[in-house]
């Protein structure tokens, strides 16, 4: 009999593979950080392709084999100040820690990513166990920030595999180490909208309110097919990695003009903080370096207020990688969650 699920109560958690620990597609359960599930469609995908040859039945073909096995999607949860270390450090590709009070985690840009990829388990609400997701990268990552709700995170992931069997019918996906602790102990320190700080953002010294706000992280990378397996190698870039912004702001002709006149080699900052004090305190910092603006549209389809998408790249400078982000917390190191 098939077991009854209910979204509600759905958790992602999340694990390092390190080289100690195996190769590229190694099973781990020592889970590091665990967070609520706002959506995901990761899914394990069998693609069966019809047999070349031209022997028919009754004119239908007579039989298929499995060209791939794979495993993807995306997961969103809410951005959360102590949770999403290990995330950002496997998206962006390096972490590093300076003591303070509290501590600051820097996270930029790599030209690989880290360790031998995330395992990760989806916990599916009321069912209380979870499908271990092996060999988990992060192709791309997206922040959005909106006005009057939640900072969410989205990312898209390429997996080795799952844990799904099935047996007399009944599909189990079991997972035998699902840590209640772990979520139990999830800090409630979400990222609002009005954490963001001084009211404003600067661009090239021209400083706007801002409606909206996405950053996107795409690690350009892509599943590695081989003779010999029906799951993906190691997925490796295939093509540049990319940083773009996305901002919705109240028309402003500088910006247009700036956008005109190809402005670049912009630096820029944009914060979120709690508003705590001390080892209490939280907050979330993006570093756009090297920016060029790609989009500076206001269309007119309505009476009211003008409202004006801005879009910029941020690149390398051989230095300055294009992203840093520095998120404030107690946690001990970039990967572990806060308290």
């Amino acid at each position: 009999m098939a077991n009854t699920y209910f979204g509600r109560d759905s958790y992602i958690l999340l694990d390092k593979v390190t080289s100690s620990d195996g190769a590229y597609g190694t099973a781990t359960a020592d889970y590091i950080i665990a967070n609520p599930l706002i959506g995901t469609t990761i899914q394990r995908t069998i693609e069966k392709t019809p047999r070349p040859h031209l022997v028919t039945g009754a004119n239908n073909r007579r039989s298929h084999f499995v060209a791939s096995d794979n495993v993807g999607g995306t997961f969103t949860i809410e951005a959360n100040y102590s949770t999403v270390g290990l995330i950002l450090k496997h998206a962006l590709g390096a972490g590093s820690t300076s003591a303070g009070t509290p501590n600051t985690h820097s996270y930029t840009m790599a030209a690989a990513l880290p360790d031998n990829g995330l395992t990760a388990s989806i916990v599916r609400g009321s069912g209380g166990s979870g499908e271990i997701i092996e060999g988990v990268r992060i192709a791309s990552m997206t922040f959005t920030s909106n006005s009057a709700e939640v900072a969410t995170l989205e990312c898209e992931v390429i997996g080795e595999t799952s844990n799904v069997t099935t047996t007399d019918g009944s599909e189990t996906r079991a997972d035998a180490s699902t840590d209640a602790t772990l979520i139990a102990a999830i800090p409630d320190d979400p990222v609002l909208h009005h954490h963001m700080t001084g009211g404003t953002f600067t661009f090239d010294g021209e400083a706007v309110s801002v409606r909206s706000v996405t950053v996107t992280i795409n690690n350009g990378i892509a599943r590695r097919q081989f003779l010999g397996s029906k799951v993906t190698a190691d997925p490796l870039r295939s093509d540049f990695s990319s940083v773009e912004v996305s901002m919705e702001i109240d028309v402003n002709d500088a910006l247009y003009a700036k956008y005109v006149a190809d402005v670049n080699g912009v630096d820029a900052t944009l914060t979120f903080n709690d508003g705590a004090s001390g080892a209490n305190e939280h907050e979330m910092k993006f570093f756009f370096q090297n920016c060029r603006l790609t989009e500076c549209s206001d269309p007119i389809n309505g009476a009211g207020l003008l409202g004006q998408t801005i879009g910029f790249v941020c690149e390398s400078d051989g230095t300055n990688h294009g992203l840093k982000i520095d998120v404030k917390n107690n946690a001990a190191n970039p990967e572990l969650p806060g308290t």
